[in-house]
């Protein structure tokens, strides 16, 4: 029997507490590229994030999302800044 992938996943770290911020900011190419990914393969694509109080995970395409402009301002890096999709912070479970 040949195993196959159970989902893609988006990996990341943040250093501060779930509830910081309202939302969770996730590059818009990324988004897409894993949401066609998973498509194609006909698996989940998931967000899972560790922050300072915990791992949670979110899957695309579960619930509304918004689009925006962001990224980092902090490092006078203009390709910093790019479309965004914004994952609202209830929309996320925990794992541990």
């Amino acid at each position: 029997m040949q195993d196959k992938p159970k989902a893609f996943a988006e990996l990341k770290c943040r250093n501060n507490e779930i509830g910081r911020y309202p939302t969770f900011l996730l590059s818009l190419n990324k988004w897409m590229k894993g949401k066609e990914l998973a498509k194609e393969v006909g698996i989940p694509f998931l967000i899972i994030v560790r922050w300072t109080d915990g791992v949670f995970y979110h899957e695309a395409g579960s619930s509304e999302v918004t689009y925006s402009v962001g990224g980092r301002r902090d490092r006078e890096d203009s390709a910093d800044i790019e479309p965004v999709v914004l994952i609202p912070i209830e929309k996320f479970t925990r794992i541990i």
